[in-house]
């Protein structure tokens, strides 16, 4: 693939598993997207039984991108990644549900009354400066499948976008990133914390 393909990111958050302020660490359940145009893989439904879609795993010899969570510590697959290619020449890679540890910095001041920010950074690792032309689907972050935390509030929406880096050789490269607002309930704290009289 030319190294400016155009790469289409849509995000989407499941869970908030956990949040670490100790260890700097939240733990989530996601998954993304990633697509792009490909002339190479277009044909004519018609020529072949209207078949219109294909799909594959990951693991067959089909280009994806080598996008990866750069501030995730460890990624735990829950399902299988899938390949769909559209006969106009769309792939569309399906990542894999994820259970995901990544780094966050916090800040408790407030607490219990705090709110704290946490991303998802999706980027290239093996190759920053291949320059990627990085496309969010939308601005906000697909949360049809969320399921609230008991101890934190998702503060929506979700802001998704694309931040556009430099280096100090004038190079560009850009990085997909989620911003996550999260609310302690306070309640849950408070109410722990009271010592009930037997009757």
């Amino acid at each position: 693939m030319p190294s400016e393909t155009t790469l289409f990111v849509e995000f989407q958050l499941h869970q908030v598993l956990d949040v670490d302020e100790k260890n700097g660490l939240w733990y989530t359940k996601a998954a993304f997207y990633i697509s792009y145009f490909s002339d190479s893989v277009v044909w004519h439904p018609a020529e072949y039984n209207n078949i219109s879609q294909l799909k594959f795993t990951q693991s067959e010899k089909i280009w994806t991108s080598d996008l990866v969570i750069l501030n995730a510590i460890d990624i735990r697959y829950i399902t299988n990644p899938d390949v769909y290619i559209i006969y106009d020449g769309f792939v569309s890679l399906k990542s894999s549900l994820i259970a995901v540890k990544l780094s966050c910095g916090y800040d408790v001041t407030h607490f219990p009354f705090d709110e704290q920010t946490c991303y998802f950074i999706i980027g290239s690792l093996f190759n920053p400066l291949v320059l990627y032309n990085l496309v969010s689907f939308s601005t906000e972050a697909v949360l049809k499948f969320y399921i609230e935390n008991d101890q934190w509030e998702l503060l929506r929406p979700v802001r998704v976008y694309v931040k556009r880096h430099v280096t100090q050789y004038e190079e560009f490269y850009e990085k997909f990133e989620a911003e996550v607002r999260l609310r302690r309930r306070p309640l849950y704290y408070i109410i722990g914390s009271q010592t009930f009289p037997l009757s």
